[in-house]
């Protein structure tokens, strides 16, 4: 199954997101029971918890559920068939020398909204086949253990739940298969200390394109005093040029308040978190190996920003650079470029100097706002490690971790 595009609205904590649909169908398989919940008479939610079993495809999830045919839940599902369901298990920590990849307890759930409607148990379509199967496996049954008394008098109920509204979460990232079934007492301890850090600089393709073609080196001039933005709406174009081997550098805006400070690890956009919560003022735009080589962008609404920010650092960051063994000083003209959002017309433009040696990171340049406006001002500022934690914590955000 693909990943991606699994919900309406982004997870404020991204971090926390399982968006791989064979992730979600696996914590699905894992979790003990789920919670349906309904809308009763007085506008309330109604909630039963209740066994089930369930079956993901490209469409969707369905969940598959038995009751009684008559009752109360019974008479709210045929009055208001939308429901959402919850399904969740938690691992709690009872060692303090055994942590679980790091921490002291982990959890996994699973939220979805859809139509809830009774399976015909015969007839074109019908999948209660399937809906008994899924039941069984989930707990481990197989048809031995099947009850034909019980099974008269009940009913089997299905959950229909478009991607779109399934939305799924870990206490920390998860990105393979072995991190969805929690260890049992003897297990040997799955820990990896770095793994947020690693998930914040994560690209979110695995296996990234390399036939792109470079970007043109913009002919535009450069200032070399702070200079007013003429223009609400832009759009900042980071381009480079490389030499000989292609240096995968990542540009970011960090929103600062006061002082220059990063108060939040939300503020700001990247591949992994394309627009912010607080603010709709930015938006990450294009990573340069999934289009263009040499040119990254995001868009900034200085007057939404305006509302609740100072400045905002313009930062580029060599990505996987200690693996890569590349770093800044091996790019050529790094330069951030603003232009209009609509009209795409240049209007300022500013050339980094040359990078020295073993620098990851640099912020290029700041916007500052003003009473007169906002300025791009030419701010260099150079960095030691490329990692997203790491250049937070330049900017005062000592606890990036909420």
């Amino acid at each position: 199954m693909s990943e991606y595009g699994l919900r309406k609205y982004p997870m404020r904590k991204f971090e926390h997101e399982v968006k791989e649909k064979a992730l979600v169908a696996a914590i699905l398989d894992t979790a003990p029971f789920i919670i349906i919940s309904a809308t009763d008479e007085d506008g309330l939610p109604y909630s039963v918890p209740v066994c089930y079993g369930a079956v993901c495809d490209e469409e969707g999830v369905r969940i598959y559920i038995h009751s009684a045919r008559e009752g109360r839940k019974i008479d709210l599902w045929r009055k208001e068939p939308v429901v959402t369901c919850v399904a969740a298990y938690l691992y709690n920590n009872v060692d303090p020398a055994f942590y679980y990849r790091d921490v002291f307890h982990d959890y996994r759930s699973v939220m979805l909204r859809g139509r809830l409607t009774r399976v015909k148990k015969t007839g074109e379509g019908s999948r209660h086949g399937e809906a008994v199967q899924a039941m069984l496996r989930h707990y481990g049954r197989g048809p031995a253990h099947f009850s034909v008394p019980h099974y008269s008098w009940m009913d089997v109920f299905v959950v229909t739940c478009p991607w779109e509204d399934v939305s799924c979460k870990a206490e920390g990232p998860m990105a393979d298969m072995k991190y969805v079934r929690f260890p049992e007492k003897g297990d040997p301890p799955v820990t990896d200390p770095n793994e947020y850090e690693w998930f914040m600089c994560r690209k979110y393709f695995e296996k990234p394109p390399v036939a792109k073609a470079a970007a043109a080196v913009p002919d535009v001039p450069s200032i070399s005093a702070p200079a007013k933005v003429e223009g609400s709406k832009i759009v900042v174009e980071t381009t480079w040029s490389d030499r000989g081997e292609h240096v995968d550098t990542d540009a970011y805006p960090l929103l600062l308040k006061e002082g220059e400070k990063l108060e939040r690890r939300y503020d700001m956009v990247f591949y992994n978190q394309p627009e912010t919560f607080r603010t709709e003022g930015a938006k990450h735009m294009e990573d340069d190996i999934e289009n263009t080589l040499g040119l990254e962008k995001y868009s900034l609404d200085l007057d939404k920003l305006a509302v609740d920010y100072g400045s905002v650092a313009l930062i580029a960051g060599v990505y996987d650079a200690d693996r890569a063994g590349r770093d800044l000083s091996q790019t050529d003209a790094l330069r951030v470029t603003l232009k209009d959002a609509d009209t795409g017309t240049v209007l300022l433009s500013y050339a980094a100097g040359a990078v020295p040696a073993g620098k990851q990171a640099m912020q290029i340049a700041r916007l500052v706002k003003t009473q007169d406006g906002w300025y791009l001002l030419p701010e260099e500022r150079t960095f030691d490690h490329w990692l997203i934690p790491d250049v937070f914590a330049q900017y005062g955000l000592e606890h990036w971790r909420e």
